[in-house]
């Protein structure tokens, strides 16, 4: 594999990161499984030379299956070596989602929302903030407790919390904002 010399991609430390970082998203349903060819397309773009890399861009040129692109990512991540231990992979999807929320005008039911299924799909894990986002979902859709506006500054001030969690690829995050 050879790294071209744009500006996005520094090497292929970086290239892989950011791979480990989309799978991680991917896997915990933080970025919609039909963003991975978008984003597999930047480092290509970028001047990495990867026949498998080259595959994952073009999923999308033909009929497609998001199902696919999941495990075809997931292969090629764990054939790299990049594959992420899950405690880290969800610390990773947690910030990504955090950051893509941050990033728009998201409305804090639609992030309680979101974070409710990252805590299912992570099979309740223990992370205190996911785990407080989660039970804000159910004070907010369940109507007890505070009031709304009460709920949504903790919302902003957890979210504020995971955003600084784990490394940062932009391109991830924008295709998280492109999922929610």
């Amino acid at each position: 594999m050879a790294v071209g010399g744009g500006t996005g991609l520094t090497g292929r430390n970086e290239f892989l990161r950011v791979l480990s970082v989309l799978e991680a998203a991917v896997h915990y349903r933080v970025v919609d499984a039909r963003e991975i060819p978008t984003v597999a397309a930047w480092p290509v773009a970028e001047g990495v030379d990867d026949d498998d890399l080259v595959g994952l861009a073009g999923l999308d040129l033909g009929p497609f299956d998001p199902r696919d692109a999941r495990q075809a990512l997931s292969e090629f991540v764990e054939s790299v070596g990049s594959r992420l231990p899950r405690p880290e992979a969800l610390d990773v999807a947690a910030a990504t989602l955090a950051r893509a929320v941050l990033s728009t005008t998201t409305q804090p039911e639609r992030a309680l929302r979101r974070f409710y299924e990252l805590a299912v799909e992570a099979d309740y894990p223990d992370d205190d903030a996911v785990m407080q986002l989660y039970g804000l979902d159910d004070e907010w859709h369940g109507g007890w407790g505070r009031l709304r506006e009460q709920i949504a500054i903790e919302v902003d001030a957890l979210l504020t919390l995971l955003a600084t969690r784990g490394p940062v690829a932009e391109v991830v995050t924008e295709a998280a904002v492109r999922s929610l």
